[in-house]
Parts: structure tokens; sequence; C-alpha cells
């Protein structure tokens, strides 16, 4: 499913309206990454961490939709997703993008959250979410001088000296 930013999500009967906005993206040249700040903030839920589960999962969910729309099988990509109640992020660190997936996000998110699940999730009512693409080379074989059949054979095969 995609979304636009002020598409709704209907989750079970309930309506949740949330936005995720790329705020900032740059590209590292030297390693051949891009890096994409997203801003995801939600109307008030009033509920804890532990209460709001399904509609934070739900963004996730949207978030690696669109994170994977822009990435080939075999790059990698690093998550790291913040919000003022939590002391450390959430951080998923670099894994092909082929082997990521909501389960992976939601368990990262569920192992920060246990120690605040008590936390109202409204307090910023915002995450934020760094991601970064490593661009790997596709192809194989080694670089180098490109040369003809016949040079290729004479470094190969030695010829017979006259005597």
């Amino acid at each position: 499913m995609s979304l636009n930013d002020n598409d709704d999500v209907e989750v079970g009967e309930e309506t949740q309206n949330f936005r995720i906005q790329e705020s900032f993206r740059r590209f590292v040249k030297i390693f051949q990454m891009e890096e994409i700040l997203y801003l995801i903030t939600f109307s008030d839920i009033n509920q804890s961490f532990e209460e709001a589960n399904n509609k934070i999962h739900q963004i996730f969910d949207d978030l690696l939709e669109r994170i994977l729309k822009l990435t080939e099988p075999q790059d990698k990509i690093s998550i790291n997703i913040f919000h003022d109640s939590f002391d450390m992020p959430i951080n998923i660190p670099f894994i092909r993008a082929d082997e990521i997936n909501l389960a992976l996000i939601l368990n990262s998110f569920d192992n920060v959250i246990q120690s605040y699940s008590e936390k109202i999730v409204n307090e910023n009512n915002s995450f934020h979410a760094r991601v970064q693409i490593q661009k790997l080379p596709r192809g194989s074989g080694r670089a180098g001088k490109n040369t003809t059949i016949k040079e290729r054979n004479t470094r190969y095969y030695l010829k017979k000296k006259k005597r």
C-alpha cells in the first residue's frame, strides 16, 4: 500500500492519520551511500506504546515499503528510528535489502519499547528515521586492461627459441 503525505490508514475499525515526510536527503560519494531523514508525525494517540502497538506497526510497514522502492536487492540498508522518549534509537544495522522485513523492524522496536511500555506516545507526536542505503556494485570479474586475443595468447604460450 503506497501512501501520500496526507492519506488516512485504516486499522481495523479505527482510522488513524499519519504522515511520513522526507525532510533531508544527501548522497555521500566516498561511500556510495544515500542518507535519507524522515519525519513521521501522527495525530494524538494518547496511548502508551504498548496500547498503540498496532498503529505504530502500520507506520513502520509504510516506512519500509517506501525504503524498499528505492533499493535493489543487493543494496545494504541501515535504519535508525528516534523518539524523544527513548534513551537510545531503534537500530537496524546494515543488512541486504532482500533480507530486511517488517518482522525484523518490529522485533527491534519491541526490544527497545519494553523499557518504555508505559510512556505515552503523543509526548512528542513524531518519530525521526535515518535511513542509509549503500549501493553495492553489480557485476563480476576483474577490472583490468582490455587485451586482444592475440595479446592474451602470447602471454600464456611461450615460443620456442631457435638454436
